[in-house]
């Protein structure tokens, strides 16, 4: 049984996230707070440690990223700027801390220490595991990032590694995790596992997943990641049982990081963009229900790019996506089938890429409780068309994801554009601290520049 010890607290200024540790670090082996105490226990570290990534995760690389991907429009206060890319150094600060701050590379290093002191190879490989997907998607976010020398007392000014050579150290973590997880048996607690209750195989299935989609991010620098991606993913979730998601609960300091920005800062503040809800109601899809509530006019709408039109559709946190208790999913079987389903295309396995996402369909229908063949399924289509259809339906589907971010610039899919005098930005910038304190700071890069793993536009996007 999934435990439900998740804290997601909003700050009030500059929409940063973070963490707070008080609440949920009580009681037996949670009584030392790791922000305090000179001695941490292990425990307490790996309990700190998954909230945290958590929150990175899903609170404002979740919320930008559905902005700039136009599932969420930026309709209120500073969020009207966001909407047309208004961001500064100041909004990544928090982002960019939280990958090395309290719970971050800092404690991860310290709890694989431990972990090898104690041999306690479960809690080692899914620490691993935790780190993976942090610099991973810090990489996907900044590109060249502080990596093999931060979190180092006896190094100043820590080196910027490439976008690449992060991304393949993260690799490597999760086939150590892999590995090890394949033959562990020692004692590990699944009171301290939020994710995974515990259960090996689930976390092999979710770090083969993982690897996937690290891989296939950077097919369009390697094509010959198609097929390694494909092999990763084939062994990766196979059932919604085996998701990586993040459990929420109804209590306060438990809640949907959407459920509490939107009620710590108001509805007003974010409502569902336009491009996303046209695309649903052209197929009437029965989602509709879970993501959006109906408008006063009691249809889903939503507001058009750099229009602002806060009489749309709001985001369902009633008893949908964005309801106090509704778990998101950092990595899920469904994503996972559709990874299949491009690899399977970009081999010229056409057929074969039409039956998994009409799959991975009928997985989604399954897991919503939706009525068997509700969500239209894709037909006869062939080509560069089908590609756009499964990442279309991808996109549908990785509602409130930042995956979505990394699966547009990587494709072109689905074709979003513009309305504002700026294109849809390609990276997070670097905060003012690094330039000012790190002497290996690579210079200032706008957020429209590119990583190394994002180098072209598809043609409808180049003017």
């Amino acid at each position: 049984m999934k435990s439900k010890i998740i804290i997601l607290i909003l700050t009030v200024s500059l929409a940063v996230f973070t963490i707070n540790c008080s609440g949920f670090l009580e009681g037996g082996w949670l009584d030392s707070n790791p922000n305090t105490a000179d001695v941490v226990p292990l425990t307490s570290q790996f309990v700190a440690m998954q909230p945290i990534t958590y929150g990175f995760y899903s609170a404002d690389a979740g919320i930008f990223s559905s902005i700039f991907m136009q599932h969420m429009a930026g309709l209120s206060n500073q969020y009207i700027g966001y909407e047309v890319y208004g961001m500064t150094n100041v909004e990544d600060f928090g982002m960019f801390n939280q990958l090395y701050m309290t719970g971050g590379l800092i404690d991860m290093k310290d709890i694989k220490a431990k972990c090898i002191e104690e041999e306690r190879t479960t809690m080692l490989a899914v620490t691993k595991m935790y780190e993976a997907l942090l610099f991973a998607t810090g990489a996907d976010l900044f590109g060249d990032i502080p990596y093999t020398e931060a979190a180092n007392s006896d190094i100043e000014n820590p080196k910027y590694d490439t976008q690449l050579s992060v991304h393949t150290a993260c690799i490597a973590l999760l086939d150590e995790a892999i590995s090890a997880l394949g033959s562990a048996s020692d004692f590990y607690d699944d009171n301290l596992d939020f994710s995974f209750g515990g259960d090996r195989s689930h976390m092999i299935a979710a770090a083969y997943s993982l690897k996937a989609r690290i891989l296939l991010n950077w097919a369009e620098v390697n094509n010959g990641n198609y097929a390694l991606a494909l092999t990763a993913a084939q062994n990766g979730i196979s059932s919604t049982s085996e998701d990586w998601s993040i459990p929420f609960a109804d209590s306060g300091d438990e809640q949907n990081v959407w459920y509490q920005f939107l009620n710590e800062r108001g509805e007003g503040y974010a409502k569902p963009a336009k491009y996303l809800v046209d695309l649903m109601n052209a197929t009437s899809d029965p989602r509709r229900p879970l993501y959006f509530e109906l408008d006063d006019n009691d249809e889903y709408s939503g507001s058009e790019h750099a229009s602002w039109d806060g009489e749309v559709s709001s985001l369902n946190t009633s008893d949908g996506y964005g309801s106090a208790a509704w778990d998101l999913d950092i990595i899920s079987y469904e994503e996972t089938l559709f990874m299949i389903a491009e690899c399977q295309y970009q081999a010229g396995d056409e057929a074969e890429a039409l039956a998994t996402v009409n799959t991975a369909l009928g997985v989604v229908e399954a897991k919503l409780g939706l009525a068997s063949d509700s969500i239209q399924r894709i037909s006869g289509l062939t080509g560069t068309a089908l590609l756009e259809a499964i990442m279309v339906e991808k996109y549908k589907t990785l509602f409130l994801s930042p995956q979505c971010w990394n699966d547009w610039k990587r494709t072109g899919f689905p074709q979003i554009s513009s309305n504002a005098d700026k294109d849809i930005p390609r990276r997070y910038m670097y905060p003012d601290d690094e330039a000012n304190t790190n002497s290996n700071f690579p210079g200032v890069l706008t957020m429209w520049g590119r990583n190394q793993n994002d180098p072209g536009d598809p043609l409808y996007l180049k003017k």
